[in-house]
């Protein structure tokens, strides 16, 4: 068994000798592409409106109608009402349900409507910065009969 320098060790001890010019022996790879996070479009600015409200009154709930400029997520959250989140693949209107909480419920259930306030928040997936809407709505339902 030979000991001494391989050729790696050559190689290396080549390059030191000449300043790092003589060219490596084997394959010589490139670092590769260089990834970086998405940066936010300055002049898009992300769109969301509100665009309707549709109410169920057999049960108090509703469907609040959003539209959204790119895919993203919405959610929706209140005092009275259930959080809710929907991912949408497209720009264009969405459906969000309002659900009221117990609490809200029997409230619906005695006196037929209540007002609540309702938040909307749109989270793009471009990574741009989302947006906030905050709005009343007034759930309806059919009062029990006595």
């Amino acid at each position: 068994m030979r000991r001494g320098f391989g050729t790696a060790a050559l190689v290396v001890a080549a390059l030191a000798i000449s300043g790092g010019v003589a060219a490596a022996e084997g394959p010589v790879y490139d670092e590769g592409p260089v990834y970086s996070p998405v940066e936010p479009v300055a002049g898009a600015p992300v769109q969301l409106r509100f665009a309707g409200l549709k109410r169920n009154r057999s049960n108090g709930r509703a469907v609040l109608f959003v539209r959204v400029s790119e895919p993203g997520r919405l959610f929706v959250w209140g005092r009275g009402a259930l959080p809710f989140r929907r991912a949408t693949g497209r720009a264009g209107r969405v459906r969000l349900l309002v659900r009221p909480r117990i609490p809200l419920k029997r409230y619906l259930k005695r006196r037929g409507k209540g007002r609540i306030r309702i938040n909307v928040a749109f989270e793009p997936f471009s990574g741009a910065i989302g947006k906030t809407f905050e709005r009343p709505v007034l759930l309806k339902r059919k009062k029990r009969r006595r």
